[in-house]
This record gives structure tokens, C-alpha cells and sequence, in this order.
């Protein structure tokens, strides 16, 4: 069998470091994979040019470059999200002081109004 990993997918990293000189962009695609694998946020992975360099030189047969992208998928839809629901509360905030503002000119007015009245009572 000149294939370990063809039937059964990719197997464990075995950390042997071939991917990181083959990188271009000189990313240790090794430490990439571990903080995917254990949900940190690696910075460099926005600097990934998606050569396939890493994966295709894997002994492991790991899909680094799929890792690679699903993680920058959801790291920017995360960032997306986080963006939409700034914009939300930011509107949100000027919506209450638009309300308070508006509510304590009616409550002037209203206070005007009653002082006027009462000039005219007496």
C-alpha cells in the first residue's frame, strides 16, 4: 500500500516542517493548521496567497489550503458580523438620544403650554 491516506483521508500532522519552506510567503503553514485545529486566530493566515505549496508537499496528506480557506471564510464572516452589529447598536444608541431628545421637547413645550395657560386663569 504506496498510499496511507488515500482510502482513509488525511492523516495527524506529524509536524515534519516540510510545508514551512515551501511556502512563499514564508507562513509556517504547520502552526496555521494547529491554531485552526485548536480555534485560536492566527493573524497570518489573511496572508496566504493559496499557492497549495504547503498541502502539496504534506507527507500527511493534510488539506492544508481547504483549512486554510474555511478558517479565512469564517474569520471574515465573523468580522462581517461583528461590523453589522456595531452599525446596529450605533444606531440603536442614536435612536434612544434622537427619543430623549425628542421627549424632553415635548415635555418643555407641554410645560410652556400649561404656564400659559395658567396666565390666562388668572
Amino acid at each position: 500500500m504506496s498510499d496511507p491516506a488515500g482510502v482513509y483521508g488525511a492523516l495527524p500532522c506529524i509536524r515534519c516542517g516540510r510545508c514551512a519552506p515551501a511556502c512563499p510567503v514564508a507562513l509556517l503553514p504547520d502552526r496555521l493548521h494547529e491554531a485552526i485545529e485548536t480555534g485560536r486566530e492566527d493573524a497570518s493566515l489573511a496572508r496566504c496567497v493559496e499557492c497549495r505549496a504547503c498541502t502539496s508537499v504534506c507527507p500527511s496528506r493534510i488539506d492544508l489550503l481547504g483549512d486554510f480557506r474555511r478558517a479565512r471564510r469564517e474569520l471574515f464572516a465573523a468580522r462581517a458580523r461583528s461590523a453589522a452589529a456595531a452599525k446596529a447598536r450605533e444606531r440603536s444608541d442614536a435612536r434612544t438620544e434622537r427619543l430623549a431628545r425628542q421627549a424632553a421637547t415635548s415635555v418643555e413645550r407641554r410645560r410652556q403650554r400649561l404656564a400659559q395657560r395658567r396666565s390666562w386663569n388668572q
